[in-house]
């Protein structure tokens, strides 16, 4: 047997024993496959990509109740992205955020449920409510085209988990 000669049954069986023994060992994590459809599923792909550089916690009390709040910050070359992130329902956080440089720079929080549109104010701040707990991921249209001319950029962050 060469490696030239075609596929036969026999490979095929092999292959399927291969196949079956890593579904059994190691199977692919649920919804492993969707999240990853959602990260690449962007309609700028000259987008440029902010990446994490600052992730802290903090856990504060308001009469009987604990809240977490996550602060989470994105850097790229253009632009910075800081927010915070509250818990509001068991099913949905409020995301306060900043942009620098800032301005009425268009942020758009994406998730598997759909997308939650707002302007930033001229000071680079925005608001996000309702935004359902699960995988997430910012994109942010910067307006600096009357300034700068050309094509505004855009800024993707990764997916994150609120």
């Amino acid at each position: 047997m060469s490696a030239e000669a075609p596929i036969d049954e026999a490979d095929l069986a092999a292959l399927r024993a291969v196949r079956e023994l890593y579904e059994m060992t190691d199977p692919v994590p649920a919804g492993l496959i969707e999240r990853i459809q959602f990260a690449v599923d962007l309609e700028d792909l000259d987008a440029q990509v902010a990446r994490v550089c600052e992730e802290s916690r903090l856990v504060g009390v308001r009469s009987t109740e604990a809240t977490e709040t996550r602060t989470i910050t994105f850097d790229c070359s253009v632009l910075t992205v800081m927010i915070s992130i509250r818990p509001i329902t068991d099913e949905t956080v409020r995301i306060d955020g900043w942009l620098a440089p800032a301005g009425e720079h268009r942020v758009e929080c994406r998730s598997p449920d759909g997308k939650r549109e707002t302007t930033a104010d001229p000071q680079g701040r925005f608001v996000v409510e309702d935004v359902p707990h699960g995988l997430l991921q910012m994109v942010i249209r910067l307006s600096w085209q009357e300034v700068h001319g050309g094509t505004p950029p855009v800024v993707v962050t990764p997916s994150i988990m609120v």
